[in-house]
């Protein structure tokens, strides 16, 4: 019975020993690479309200609102001289975009909801509160067309049971 048993480990073990010895290889095509670039439509958002300051999370928000087409929606009619209201969600962030007829972002009002602070402002905010911790940081974008957006941050405070809010335009 010892002599079965053991001939199955070595089996099993055997096995195993061949399956490292295989090698996987990969070769890149003779053809060209290419990349492929999204394209956004409404750029003048972007760029806007797009800074490398902001977090992740809002950007790529930010970058599906760019990048959405109304025209590709059963509501959406060519003849009509109307405007389109689409709400984008992520979890407790939300953004609330007006389209035109044309598919062009007309404003937007955006809401998000414990993300991180910019560096540069999370340094100002550090040295003129020491101590007190970041507990909870809102940020509001309004975006009008052709006009300067605006950004907003309101940062809870704590140290210790003491809690402060701190309002301050981006």
């Amino acid at each position: 019975m010892k002599t079965r048993i053991l001939g199955i480990i070595l089996l099993g073990v055997s096995s195993l020993l061949y399956s490292q010895n295989d090698i996987a290889a990969l070769s890149t095509p003779s053809h060209k690479l290419t990349t492929k670039t999204k394209l956004f439509k409404n750029t003048a958002y972007l760029n806007a309200i797009h800074t490398n300051n902001h977090a992740i999370k809002v950007q790529k928000l930010q970058n599906v609102v760019a990048s959405y087409d109304i025209k590709n929606e059963q509501v959406y009619n060519a003849e009509l001289q109307t405007t389109y209201t689409v709400e984008f969600k992520e979890g407790a962030n939300y953004i609330k975009a007006i389209y035109n007829r044309d598919g062009q972002l007309i404003s937007c009002l955006e809401k998000y909801n414990d993300i991180r602070l910019p560096v540069n402002l999370s340094i100002d905010l550090a040295k003129t509160y020491p101590g007190w911790e970041f507990n909870n940081v809102q940020c509001s974008i309004s975006y009008q067309q052709n006009t300067n957006s605006k950004i907003d941050y309101q940062v809870v405070l704590k140290k210790g049971k003491k809690s402060k809010t701190v309002h301050f335009k981006a």
